[in-house]
């Protein structure tokens, strides 16, 4: 179990615009023996006002369902920070089954149904036990019952709240205001500009370190930073899927955008989901019906989308 989640987990890197690569150096111990040092110590980068190791862990998969895989997650995240891998990437949905948000979403909209489960459970995870000394990033996820600005600053403070920090060290809008379930019937009430106040406001409040967001392309990043910059507010990152399957499908255009910008990339999915390591067969995802085994059977037997 350890082996797989730790596979699934190696699923944040940064973007070029890197110092150069640090061989490894060696540490004198006792008589003759010599310890190496794990490059992720030396090898860093910035995003924003942080210091972090090029390589970072998203926790997308960390969903602890029984007391072995919470240890065994508890050990990835123990053997990552000794080895100086201290950046983690979370998401306030992260770790909820889809499911049980439904009663949050049905409340929204003034039905009377229990909507005290809102998630947080990977976050509250890295609080009390995983993230104990790392520089943790997370996300807002827009939906179409959050309206204003003081949502954002809402859910900030509930974030940090799980993790158990005063300042969030970068928080993110998890994707563009693309939720509309009313879109098919010519009605979008699109609030792009309504979060990206309530990440400024996060910012001058002193609940953030760091704004970013995720899954932009370059127009809309430009008008983002644009936007947070009347407000004197600095965009750190955008977080994107980039690996050697997908970067020509508008990625490398978005990373060279950002490096324009000085808005940094964070890289999700390096591995494509497994399927870069060579070790996922067709015959792992026959006869699955769940989107993830679709859309990998479809990569590696070939064949169009739906």
């Amino acid at each position: 179990m350890l082996r797989n989640i730790l596979r699934c987990q190696l699923a944040l890197v940064l973007c070029a615009t890197a110092s150069s690569y640090n061989p490894v150096p060696i540490v004198p111990q006792r008589g003759n023996l010599r310890t190496p040092i794990s490059p992720a110590i030396k090898d860093t980068t910035n995003i924003g006002n942080l210091v972090v190791p090029h390589l970072g862990l998203g926790t997308i998969a960390w969903t602890a369902k029984d007391d072995e895989s919470l240890l065994a997650i508890e050990s990835i995240a123990q053997r990552a920070r000794e080895q100086g891998l201290d950046f983690f990437d979370t998401a306030e949905r992260y770790g909820a089954p889809p499911l049980a948000m439904i009663p949050a979403a049905l409340a929204n909209f003034g039905l009377p149904v229990d909507s005290s489960y809102l998630g947080g459970d990977c976050e509250s995870n890295l609080g009390a036990h995983w993230g104990s000394g790392a520089k943790i990033a997370t996300k807002f996820t827009p939906t179409p019952w959050r309206r204003s600005a003081q949502d954002v600053v809402d859910a900030a403070k509930a974030s940090a709240e799980r993790l158990q920090v005063q300042q969030l060290d970068l928080y993110q809008l998890h994707m563009p205001d693309i939720i509309q379930p009313f879109s098919r019937f010519g009605i979008e009430d699109i609030k792009n500009e309504l979060y990206w106040d309530g990440l400024a406001e996060c910012y001058k409040r002193g609940l953030v370190k760091n704004v970013g967001v995720s899954n932009y392309g370059p127009t809309l990043l430009a008008r983002a930073q644009e936007h947070l910059a009347k407000q004197g507010v600095p965009l750190a990152s955008n977080q994107i899927a980039f690996n050697l399957l997908t970067r020509r499908q508008g990625s490398e255009a978005t990373v060279k955008a950002g490096a324009e910008m000085g808005v940094r990339t964070l890289a999700y999915y390096p591995l494509a989901m497994g399927l870069l390591t060579g070790k996922l067969t067709p015959e792992r995802f026959k006869g699955k019906n769940d989107l993830r085994s679709r859309d990998l059977l479809r990569y590696l037997e070939g064949g169009s989308g739906p």
